[in-house]
């Protein structure tokens, strides 16, 4: 599976996603568990804990596979958390 024209993936994209999804429970004032299990699975999931990059998602098909599988996963749950507030 080649990479699809227009979406190019960046290690800064990557970098700024984990950097987000690991910040992003402190902004939440409200202490929601829901909301923290979200931004814990986009760090695990997603981001690796950090470590994945490009190439990493690029070389492996597994990798690649895996992770489109939990953002598509974790974006339904976060459409269905944004429905319950």
């Amino acid at each position: 599976m080649g990479q699809q024209e227009g979406k190019v993936i960046h290690n800064k994209t990557i970098g700024d996603l984990h950097k987000f999804a690991d910040s992003m429970p402190a902004m939440d004032f409200t202490n929601d568990v829901a909301l923290k299990k979200l931004a814990d699975r986009v760090v695990l999931e997603i981001t690796g804990l950090g470590s994945l990059d490009k190439d990493l998602l690029r070389d492996s098909e597994d990798n690649k596979s895996q992770v489109m599988k939990s953002a598509t996963d974790i974006s339904n749950n976060l459409d269905a958390y944004v429905d319950t507030i």
